[in-house]
């Protein structure tokens, strides 16, 4: 009985913890919806904007007569702050418009500052200060454009923030859409340039009646499965990339047999840690395609992978026959190049040395 009654309060005690989380994610979204409110932004402007002008312009003993000044004026100033937001700016300034922006400001300022001085001299002006008759003099027309900009600086400023603002997220969104598509399309190119280079390799054993063309087909079945199902998302698991190669080396060594050495050595715990799918195969692929398939003799290929706490460290060397002006590489290196350059630009380094005899590559980069 004891048991159930702490069970019953321990369960009361947790829908009351939710039910207040609740609460306060609500309060909070409401917040947020109210500060997000443009009516209540605006209102909010002008009511500031009003009192601390009235009471820093405003004599002593008189705000209540400068705040009054004030509230007359709003619909003049409230026509000038919306005509140059919603209308100059976005229609002229920032279409780049700005010989015509000058000019319709200048029109448009001037008819304010009439439309005002007109207000001013029919309601508070002779009632406050006994001036009957037009008042439309240089200094009082400076004053009341002067007036005018106080109310208009702080919108015209903070539209034209907000406007660089989303120029600025708008460049970047296209800058990324545009390395997006530039990868994808560099992503697609490895996966023709890869089957080419196995189907060759099948062809050849299929015209010398090799046992092992059921074994390549096999193995290509397997990568790619692996093509298809695992390398469609952003990063991959660098354990199955590391499968993935061990299943390359094995169907190139099936090819090559007798006429290749090879070693593929890891170190370090690949769980857990993220890459570019597909980014190491091309500098394997190098190693065979532009290494021991142009050699006679025998050839070699060393391989080594070490996965640290930061990042990991490839290595690739191989051996080539040596002739003059040969050019080392071709589609699939040039592709990677360009992948390093837009997913880990600034986090990796890459050597490549022809040594005559041979070929190296050394990759470092952050995971």
């Amino acid at each position: 009985m004891q048991w159930n009654i702490r069970f019953d309060v321990g369960i009361i005690a947790n829908s009351l913890i939710m039910y207040k989380m609740k609460l306060n994610i609500t309060q909070s979204e409401k917040l947020n919806s109210i500060l997000s409110n443009r009516i209540l932004q605006h209102s909010s402007y002008w009511v500031l904007s009003i009192l601390f002008f009235g009471y820093v312009w405003g004599e002593k003993g008189c705000l209540s007569k400068m705040y009054i000044i004030f509230l007359i004026e709003a619909p003049v100033k409230m026509l000038a702050v919306y005509g140059t937001l919603y209308y100059l700016l976005p229609k002229l300034f920032f279409q780049k418009k700005i010989a015509k922006f000058v000019v319709f400001s200048i029109l448009f300022m001037l008819f304010c500052t009439a439309l005002q001085r007109v207000i001013i001299l029919n309601t508070y002006l002779p009632y406050y200060y006994g001036i009957r008759q037009s008042s439309f003099s240089i200094n009082e027309l400076i004053d009341t454009v002067f007036s005018i900009n106080t109310f208009l600086i702080f919108p015209l400023f903070t539209k034209t923030l907000e406007y660089i603002f989303n120029m600025q997220l708008d460049l970047q969104c296209t800058e990324k859409e545009k390395v997006k598509a530039e990868l994808h399309s560099l992503k697609n190119q490895i996966h023709p340039h890869f089957l080419f280079n196995v189907l060759n390799n099948l062809y050849s054993l299929v015209l010398t009646k090799s046992a092992d063309a059921g074994d390549v087909l096999l193995k290509l079945s397997e990568l790619m499965r692996y093509m298809l199902y695992e390398t469609s998302i952003a990063k991959a698991e660098l354990s199955k990339e590391l499968e993935f190669i061990k299943n390359y080396i094995a169907l190139e060594t099936i090819r090559y047999r007798n006429r290749l050495e090879i070693s593929f050595i890891t170190k370090g715990d690949p769980s857990g840690r993220l890459i570019s799918p597909l980014l190491l195969l091309p500098f394997i692929e190098n190693c065979f395609k532009h290494g021991i398939a142009d050699q006679i003799a025998q050839g070699w290929i060393h391989i080594e992978l070490l996965v640290t706490d930061s990042g990991l460290s490839f290595k690739t060397e191989n051996s080539k026959e040596l002739k003059p002006q040969q050019t080392v590489g071709g589609i699939g290196l040039e592709n990677v190049k360009k992948r390093l350059n837009l997913e880990y630009k600034g986090k990796y380094q890459l050597e490549i040395a022809d040594k005559g005899s041979s070929f190296s590559v050394q990759l470092s980069m952050e995971l």
